[in-house]
């Protein structure tokens, strides 16, 4: 679960870790706290705003008010940080997160802060640190002082179960160090540990990604035109592979979860059905889900929903035979590999 911004930054208050003076603009109600010169920062949960142009400088109060007033207007900003400018010395790239394959925290650091650290590894692939917490190495001349940062970090980081803690850039100013940006993801597992962190946690789905939670399914809107249900993550992600691979555009992931009945699979169809889309794909692998059920959803969902977009189904496994006969009824046709599935996504699409 991703912090904003300002959320992060109020942990690293908490933790010792200075941050520039800001106020926080949620209303016009606000507007007589802003100030200038400074940094005026939407408050997205997406990354790169400085390449989508939420972040801009104002120098005088009046231009900082219209660019608040312009930020608040946007779809998905919450709210507007005003951030007094600091006087940067030097900028750097700091970051603690878990590293699955060590099972330990990792620190990774760059003398190129500012910048997005996926640029940064590929132009300059040796400006980069990667190094565990027993046995830090830093070339610089504030070596003390970032290790410090970085103990306060990994205090912080255990504290609230952080999966990843981003400080781009982390400043060096006449002051001392100063953490410009935030970039906090907290382990959603934990939550019940964290009640000051549980009313966020489905903020920053879609509507249609909230309605699936609230029934069950795992859903994801992508920017395809094929919709894709499958009865476990590993089969979805197999689909949209195979989907990429054909040059195919996925429009979702939806997992209905193994086990899925008649219920669960109609929902998910409900969901698809609000999107234009040119077929659906349906992959399905009865183990502990049953075919036939899955089909009778299938068959509901077409004749309630009404719908025309074209269904192409796989399906194996338990109750399949039933299954099949379920469709074929109703007119529907189900095939059994997923290269014959994907064939006909294809011929449809185009």
């Amino acid at each position: 679960m991703k912090l904003l911004e300002v959320e992060g930054k109020q942990l690293f208050r908490r933790a010792g870790i200075r941050i520039p003076h800001a106020v926080l603009i949620q209303s016009s109600k606000d507007f007589k706290k802003i100030f200038a010169p400074s940094i005026i920062k939407a408050q997205v949960l997406s990354g790169k705003r400085g390449k989508s142009g939420l972040i801009k400088k104002a120098k005088t109060r009046a231009e900082a008010v219209m660019l608040t007033k312009q930020f608040l207007k946007k779809n998905g900003v919450f709210s507007v940080l005003v951030e007094h400018i600091a006087p940067i010395q030097k900028e750097y790239y700091l970051s603690l997160m878990i590293d699955g394959i060590t099972k330990d925290v990792i620190v990774i650091f760059s003398a190129r802060g500012g910048m997005d650290i996926e640029d940064v590894a590929k132009k300059y692939p040796k400006a980069i640190f990667k190094f565990p917490l027993s046995k830090p190495q830093l070339p610089i001349p504030e070596k003390k002082e970032i290790f410090k940062l970085i103990k306060k970090l990994y205090l912080l980081m255990k504290s609230s179960d952080a999966e990843l803690i981003e400080l781009n850039p982390l400043a060096i100013t006449t002051s001392g160090i100063i953490a410009l940006d935030s970039k906090v993801v907290i382990d959603s597992k934990s939550l019940y540990r964290h009640p000051e962190f549980q009313l966020l946690e489905h903020r920053e789905l879609t509507g249609r990604e909230l309605e699936a939670a609230h029934v069950g399914l795992h859903y994801v809107d992508l920017d395809g035109n094929v919709g894709v249900i499958g009865d476990g993550a590993g089969l979805v992600m197999a689909a949209l592979d195979v989907l990429h691979h054909f040059k195919l555009k996925p429009a979702n992931f939806l997992d209905v979860g193994g086990g899925a009945g008649e219920e669960r699979m109609f929902h998910a169809l409900q969901i698809l059905a609000q999107r234009k889309l040119k077929c659906i794909f349906i992959n399905i692998f009865g183990g502990i889900t049953l075919c036939d059920e899955i089909a009778r959803a299938i068959v509901a969902a077409k004749t309630k929903l009404k719908m025309k977009v074209p269904l192409v189904v796989r399906m194996s496994g338990t109750n399949v035979e039933e299954a099949q006969r379920i469709l074929e009824t109703a007119q529907l046709h189900a095939v059994s590999s997923m290269a014959e599935g994907i064939k006909k996504v294809r011929e449809i699409c185009r």
